[in-house]
Order: structure tokens, then C-alpha cells, then sequence
């Protein structure tokens, strides 16, 4: 989590520069443009990863504990335990923020021009997945240190960084990428990062995850969840505000529970556990 926490800010402060100079230089407002995705983009993406940061908090001093008293069962159980709760977490917010991208610019944002609301839920809709990556990236990293295996974080983020770069060196060449270039450069830049570790943990602990129900199940249910805000908002939530969209997501919550309880990806059982 500290290893995230130095070396991606690292990395946006490099593309602070770059992209802000690139896109000033077609005469772009690029302070402007970059501005909408370094503040209030990043912003909404990362409120989800809170939650990823807490979970990474908690795992790391209990992997450490169980890796030295060498208790592999119980290092393979906490580690898909911390992964199924990732992904209950971050599938539907990913999705939540890119089907509803202008009902969250509005609403969080509603003193922004026309234009840059436009600007930032379209940024939204790109830098949604990024949710998920950014949130796998934290508890991977603590993976990794809590089985002595920093270095495959830190090669890693660094690869990821060096990716992201490259492609914003290219990206920003074409103007009619405009600031959605470093956007799909960071998604692309996260997601590399992220799957190199969680793939070398799944690998090298052997821990026996399962794709189908820790991520298939969990994102047909979280589609299911997502769609059934307009559901509620238009037989239920009947009415324009504010309220009512954080009304329907209120509702949407305790539907996708009921799913998931439903589907057995979740039982009365891990409301005990959440605390590791």
C-alpha cells in the first residue's frame, strides 16, 4: 500500500508536465483539461479504492503473521477471502461510475461549464475500469510484502509507469485525443500493473482462486444491480434531484446483496470475518 502510494503520485507528477506542456502547445487549455482529470476525476475513482485501502491494511499484518508461522492454509484463505472482497467492491462501482458518469459529474460537480462537465463524464466513462485496477494494485502490493515478494511490486508499478509514458508520448500527438489520451494511458498504465501481481500471486501461492465465482458471478450480478437504478429511479424514485439517483443507489445496494447472498458469493458468514 506505502509502495502504491509513493510511486503512482510519482507518476502523475511526471504527466503534470508532460501532458499539461503537449496539450498547451495546440492550444489547449491544458492546465485546464488536465486539471478536470488530476481533481475531480481522480477524485471520484478513488473513492472506491478506500475501501481496497482498508482491506489492504488489514490483510497485510495477518499474511505477515501466518508466513511466518508458516500456516500456508490459512495465507491462501485470507488471500482470496481479501480478493473476493475486492472485486464485490470494485465491480459494481466501476460500473456504477461509467453508465452514470453525467449523473455524478452533475451532482458532484455541477458548479463546472457545460463543457467541462461534458469533458469530465467522458473522462469518467474511460477511467472507470481503472477502479478496479487501482483497488487490486493496493492489496496485490500488500500481498506481495506480507510474502516477502516486494520486488515483484515494485518491477511491476515501475513497468506499468514506464508504459504509461510511452503511450502518452504517442497519445498526445493525435489532437483529436485531446486529454482522453493520459486517460487511457493511466487505465492502461494501472491495469498492467495490477495484473502482474495478482497474476504472480495466483501462480506462486498456488491459493486456488476461482475465476468464476470471485469474478464472473460477482460481475454478472454487479450488470444486473447497475441497470436496475434506472429501474428504480423510474417506478420508484420518480422525480429530478439529486436525491433521487442517491436514492436508487441506496436501493441498488441492498439488491445487489440480496444477489449476491442469493448466488452464495456471500454468506452470513463473512459479515463475522470482515474484520480478517
Amino acid at each position: 500500500m506505502t509502495l502504491t502510494a509513493l510511486i503512482l503520485p510519482l507518476s502523475q507528477l511526471v504527466d503534470s508536465s508532460l501532458v499539461v506542456k503537449s496539450l498547451n502547445g495546440k492550444n489547449l487549455n491544458g492546465t485546464m483539461l488536465f486539471g478536470l482529470l488530476s481533481g475531480p476525476v481522480f477524485s471520484v475513482i478513488n473513492l472506491p479504492t478506500v475501501f481496497a485501502a482498508a482491506i489492504a491494511a488489514a490483510c497485510l499484518p495477518l499474511l505477515s503473521k501466518h508466513r511466518a508461522n508458516n500456516e500456508i492454509a490459512k495465507i491462501n484463505y485470507k488471500i482470496n477471502y481479501a480478493l473476493k472482497l475486492i472485486f464485490l467492491i470494485v465491480l459494481p462501482s466501476s460500473l456504477v461510475i461509467y453508465f452514470y458518469s453525467d449523473e455524478i459529474s452533475y451532482f458532484l460537480y455541477r458548479g463546472l461549464s457545460r463543457d467541462n462537465l461534458e469533458i469530465m463524464s467522458g473522462l469518467l466513462k474511460i477511467s472507470s475500469v481503472s477502479v478496479i485496477f487501482l483497488s487490486l494494485t493496493q492489496v496485490c502490493v500488500s500481498i506481495l510484502i506480507a510474502i516477502k515478494k516486494i520486488y515483484i511490486g515494485i518491477i511491476s508499478l515501475t513497468f506499468a509507469i514506464i508504459i504509461k509514458i510511452a503511450l502518452n508520448l504517442i497519445f498526445l500527438n493525435f489532437s483529436d485525443l485531446n486529454i482522453y489520451g493520459p486517460a487511457i494511458a493511466s487505465v492502461v498504465c494501472y491495469a498492467v500493473g495490477a495484473m502482474i501481481c495478482f497474476l504472480y500471486i495466483i501462480f506462486y501461492t498456488k491459493c486456488g482462486f476461482k475465476i468464476t465465482t470471485k469474478i464472473v458471478i460477482p460481475a454478472i450480478i454487479s450488470f444486473v444491480s447497475v441497470f436496475s437504478v434506472y429501474f428504480f429511479r423510474k417506478f420508484i424514485f420518480n422525480f429530478e434531484s439529486g436525491v433521487s439517483f442517491l436514492s436508487a443507489l441506496g436501493l441498488t445496494l441492498v439488491f445487489f446483496l440480496l444477489l449476491a447472498f442469493l448466488f452464495k458469493i456471500l454468506n452470513k458468514n463473512d459479515f463475522k470475518k470482515l474484520h480478517f
